[in-house]
């Protein structure tokens, strides 16, 4: 089977998620392809020899996530024909919608980013809605945003799959590494927190250096920006002057890559300050539920979290005890946390609620069952047929089941070609 993922934001390289579902697809046996703008000022490299990652080089590729980077003379490089499943991811469904109908494939959406109508300009999301007329199912990360995305987007609730922005487990190795120590001659009786993401003010940057500044020479702060050291990164770092704050300058190239970073540190933080002055800085962010990435980054390596009132979240953070809610008595607290346990529950957290290992089977369940209906036609029954009378030795009838089939003809005139071959050699031809 067939699968092509529609990217806008290119940034696969650090989505934990979308890069370990890709992964997934390919484990299962699917032939994977990913199609994205070229972007130079990211880091875009595949990382899994399985998936075949297509660039495609145009002059309407922002910054932004946006749609209509396809043009109509890339599609037959694309080799799109064939496909079973197309899936668009966020504002990708618009491309996906209509090369899926174009080549008759099913469609997928993944939603990383809800669009709130109410924050849209006009015809903004109109084109949106109508492309997810045609999906099949579509992932999103919980009830939270479920509920969101189906009176957004008017996608029935029956139709979403769950899978919180989570990268598959790859090790089972939690405990605290003295990378950050080493890379940045910090003495080892000294606590880490790390700062992972966008250096920008809806993400709480400002407010953690001021915060980390007045904390004394117990702590030190690692800044790691997203995609390294860009330039507003460097401009910021330029106006920091304190020295127990660092700024991390390499950007990773495969999320696996992470794991000695957020394994280094004693504290992971995830702000998230909605400011309403974009589409991605409003509601998106307001009622994040489980779409964090950086959360559960940290938490996948054992590492606690700092973070700030963002619903769902911090009172998951309160249940389970894996790290502290941000209120001014919390700094005081930061020197009681027992680091041991809750490097240990916070790993279990990870585990228990947010592994893609655990929502990935109801995910390939359903794209499994779309087989079946492929061209909504009755031509898969000979396929399976003529396997069960290859089975049975009835090579005669075997291939001529598999010549009336016309699901998948390369698989079918390799059986023929197959069944020939062994019937000469058993004298029977």
């Amino acid at each position: 089977m067939k699968i092509t993922v529609i990217h806008p934001e290119g940034n696969i390289n650090n989505n934990p998620h979308l890069s370990g579902f890709v992964d997934l697809l390919c484990e299962s046996g699917f032939d994977v392809q990913v199609i994205s703008p070229f972007k130079p000022q990211i880091y875009q490299k595949q990382t899994n020899s399985k998936v075949h990652l297509n660039l495609i080089h145009s002059p309407d590729s922002g910054d932004d996530f946006i749609s209509g980077f396809l043009q109509v003379n890339d599609i037959e490089l694309l080799k799109l024909s064939g496909c079973d499943l197309i899936i668009g991811v966020d504002r990708g469904i618009i491309e996906a919608s209509q090369l899926a109908s174009h080549f008759q494939s099913k469609l997928a959406l993944i939603s990383y980013e809800i669009f709130f109508a109410a924050e849209c300009t006009a015809g903004f999301k109109e084109t949106e809605i109508q492309a997810c007329r045609g999906i099949e199912f579509a992932i999103v990360q919980d009830k939270v945003r479920a509920q969101n995305l189906n009176v957004e987007n008017q996608i029935p609730l029956e139709k979403m799959l769950y899978s919180p922005v989570a990268a598959p487990s790859w090790s089972s190795d939690f405990q605290k590494s003295d990378y950050l120590h080493k890379k940045f001659n910090i003495p080892h009786h000294k606590k880490i927190a790390l700062f992972m993401g966008m250096v920008d003010f809806w993400s709480g940057i400002t407010e953690m250096v001021d915060i980390f500044k007045g904390l004394g020479s117990e702590w030190e702060l690692i800044v790691h920006n997203r995609y390294g050291m860009d330039a507003r990164t460097n401009k910021f770092m330029q106006q920091i002057q304190c020295s127990n704050i660092h700024f991390s300058k390499i950007p990773f190239e495969d999320p696996k890559d992470l794991k000695i970073l957020v394994q280094g540190a004693d504290l992971g933080i995830a702000f998230y300050k909605p400011n309403f002055k974009s589409i991605y800085t409003g509601r998106n962010i307001a009622e994040l539920g489980l779409a964090s990435g950086k959360i559960s980054s940290y938490l996948q390596y054992g590492t606690p979290i700092l973070i700030n009132e963002i619903g769902e979240m911090s009172r998951l953070v309160e249940d389970h005890n894996i790290g502290l809610v941000y209120n001014p008595q919390t700094l005081q607290m930061l020197n009681t946390i027992d680091t041991h346990g809750a490097r240990t529950r916070a790993f279990k957290f990870f585990k228990q609620h947010l592994d893609l290992n655990r929502f990935f089977p109801a995910i390939l369940n359903k794209i499994n069952g779309l087989k079946v209906h492929v061209n909504d036609t009755p031509q898969i029954d000979y396929l399976k047929t003529g396997l069960e009378a290859y089975q049975n030795d009835d090579y005669i009838l075997a291939i001529s089941l598999f010549s009336q089939s016309e699901h998948s003809k390369d698989i079918c005139n390799s059986n023929i070609s197959f069944i020939h071959n062994k019937m000469a050699l058993n004298d029977k031809i």
